[in-house]
Order: C-alpha cells, then structure tokens, then sequence
C-alpha cells in the first residue's frame, strides 16, 4: 500500500520539474517524402539580429542533417521561424508551518501560522521559437517550443537558442502515413 503511494509522490514530482513539450501540428494529408529541398524565408529589411542568425543557422544544419538540400531558388518548402523572449513568474515556494496547542487539562487554546516563502528567482526568462515549414503556400508543419533561459550568461543562451531549434526539428518530418 506505502509502495504505490511513493511511486506516484515521485512521479508528480519528476513531472513538475520537467521541460515544456514541443508543440506540433501539421497537415496529415501531405505528403512529406515528397520534400527534398527547402529555402529560408527571407527576412525583414532591417539587419538580423544575432539571436535570429543563430536559429536560422541552427535550421539550416539541422534540415541538412536530415537530408535535405538547401537551394537559393526553386525549393519543395519554405522554413519561417519566429522567436522571442518572455517572463514568466516562478511558483516555486516552500512552506512553513508552526503551529502549537494544548491538550486536556492544559486547556484548549492553539495557536498556528504558515509563511510561504519564495524559492529562487521571483522570474524567470524563457526562449521561445516557433518554426513553421510552408508548401504550395499553405503551413504544412509547424513546432513551438521554450526553454528557461540562463540569464547571467550569453554562453548559456546561445546554447539554449541551439537546442530549441534542435528539439524543435526532431520532429521534422513527421512520421509518413504508413508508419
């Protein structure tokens, strides 16, 4: 009886620190095994920043990596990404209770208090990054993800802009139809 009851306290636990999942969607209908190259979207006019050279470099070595071949011109599909930066405030707190009382022929007077006491940063900075594959002008794809983000360090960051892609894009293509 104990046994089950640890399991499922540790279970909640695990899953509470856990990463946010990638997010995807994407036309069931489509045939992905047809795509074999791919270009990037173009950007605005204004210079790129380095946080969007980085992701678009990241997607880039990523769809090559899975096979496809990047072209200037003609191409099977379009890769848009979107990203940004955002707060988020941090729920972890630790409790103290105290409590006190009496019993019997002490009386019946009892006194108790709590105070929740935050843990950690009070916010914590996420990237986040939406990747979106076009075709014949229509979105056949697209995954979002974020990560918390190492504030104290633009190595940290770098590193984390990275794996966002990378997690992202582990889910490009989806599974073919027969699978």
């Amino acid at each position: 009886m104990f046994k089950p009851f640890i399991f499922f306290t540790l279970f909640i636990a695990l899953s509470g620190c856990a990463n946010h999942s990638v997010t995807i969607d994407y036309n069931a209908a489509f045939d992905f095994s047809s795509l074999r190259s791919f270009q990037l979207s173009e950007p605005a006019s204004e210079p790129l920043g380095l946080e969007t050279q980085r992701m678009r470099q990241a997607v880039i070595d990523n769809l090559i990596g899975k096979g496809f071949e990047r072209s200037e011109g003609s191409s099977d599909f379009l890769v848009d990404i979107v990203s940004g930066q955002t707060q988020q405030a941090n729920e972890s707190r630790f409790s103290i209770g105290l409590g006190s009382g009496s019993w019997g022929r002490s009386g019946g007077i009892g006194i108790g208090g709590s105070v929740s006491v935050p843990v950690g940063q009070q916010w914590l900075d996420y990237q986040w990054a939406e990747v979106r594959v076009v075709a014949d002008s229509k979105i056949i794809w697209q995954g979002r993800h974020q990560l918390k983000l190492d504030t104290q360090s633009a190595q940290a960051a770098q590193h984390a802009q990275l794996e966002l892609i990378r997690t992202i894009l582990e889910k490009f293509p989806p599974p073919s139809r027969g699978e």
